[in-house]
C-alpha cells in the first residue's frame, strides 16, 4: 500500500513528513524525494529510525557520502552528469568548436551548490576555464543582475543547474538581454514537461542532462510499453523525473 506526503519542497517538511509516515502511518520503506536538500533532512530521520530509505530523484553526491546504512539511490549523481557533459564538450572542441571558457550558473540549494562543485572539478580537468561562478535562490524573481554578469563574462559555455521557475526566469531573461553562449548545457528545471510550453521556441539549442529518453524503447521494448500505459493514464510521455520515480519502487520491491 502506498502512503503519500507532500513536502511542499520544504527540508524541514521533508523530516517532519518522513518521522509521520514512520511513527503513525508505519510504513516500512520511504521513497524520494525531489528535492536534494529535502532528501537530506528527511534521510536523516530514516536514519535515526533505521528504515530503509530509496532515493528516486536527487542527485547530489553528498547524499551517498555520509556513511549512511539505510539510505539508497537508484539512479546517477551530479558528478556523474558533470564528467557526462565536460566531455560533451571535448567532443564538440574535437569538432572544431571554440571552447576555452565556462561560466556556471546554479540556484543555491544542496543540488544546485553541489553541481556548481562537480562542474568546477571536471571543468579543471578537461582543461577548460571557468570565468564565472553565479549563484542565486531559486524563488528569486529578478534575475537581470545575474544575467549582466554572464555577459560581463563573457563565456563561450554556460552550464546551469536549476529547478523549473527558475529555468523559464533566465530563458526569458537571456533573450531580453541577448545572451546567447556557444553552448549552453543543463541540469534538471529543463527538461521538465512544463519547461518547453512555458518558453517555447527560446528553448531550442538548450542541452540538458537526462537519465532517460523514450528511445531507449528500440533496445529495450518493455520501456515503449510502460509509456504507452504511463501515457494512457496522464495523457503525457514519460519524462526523466517519472522514470526515476517509477525506477524506485521495483528497486524496493526487489529488496523485500
Amino acid at each position: 500500500e502506498l502512503v503519500f506526503a507532500d513536502t511542499k519542497g520544504e527540508p524541514k517538511n521533508g523530516l517532519a513528513e518522513v518521522e509521520r509516515l514512520i511513527t503513525q502511518e508505519k510504513v516500512v520503506a520511504i521513497i524520494g524525494a525531489y528535492q536534494s536538500s529535502v532528501t537530506k533532512t528527511a534521510s536523516q530521520a530514516t536514519e535515526r529510525l533505521k528504515v530503509p530509505f530509496v532515493c528516486s530523484d536527487a542527485s547530489s553526491p553528498t547524499l551517498t557520502q555520509r556513511g549512511f546504512k539505510y539510505f539508497f539511490r537508484a539512479s546517477p549523481n551530479d558528478a556523474s552528469f558533470a564528467k557526462d557533459q565536460i566531455k560533451f564538450l571535448k567532443d564538440m572542441k574535437a569538432k572544431g568548436k571554440k571552447i576555452e571558457t565556462i561560466a556556471i550558473l546554479n540556484e543555491n540549494t544542496e543540488f544546485g551548490s553541489n553541481v556548481a562543485k562537480e562542474v568546477v572539478k571536471a571543468a579543471q580537468d578537461g582543461g577548460f576555464k571557468v570565468v564565472a561562478e553565479i549563484s542565486y535562490t531559486a524563488n528569486a524573481t529578478d534575475v537581470t543582475s545575474e544575467v549582466g554578469r554572464l555577459i560581463q563574462a563573457k563565456p563561450d559555455v554556460l552550464i546551469h543547474a536549476s529547478y523549473i521557475t527558475d529555468a523559464i526566469l533566465f530563458t526569458k531573461t537571456f533573450k531580453e538581454m541577448g545572451f546567447k553562449p556557444t553552448a549552453f548545457l543543463s541540469f534538471a528545471g529543463y527538461i521538465e514537461p512544463a519547461y518547453l510550453p512555458a518558453v517555447k521556441s527560446d528553448g531550442n539549442d538548450i542541452v540538458v542532462r537526462s537519465t532517460f529518453a523514450l528511445d531507449l524503447g528500440k533496445k529495450k521494448p518493455l520501456i515503449a510499453k510502460v509509456n504507452a500505459l504511463f501515457k494512457k493514464k496522464y495523457g503525457t510521455d514519460m519524462s526523466e523525473n517519472a522514470a526515476r520515480s517509477f525506477t524506485a519502487p521495483f528497486v524496493l520491491a526487489d529488496a523485500i
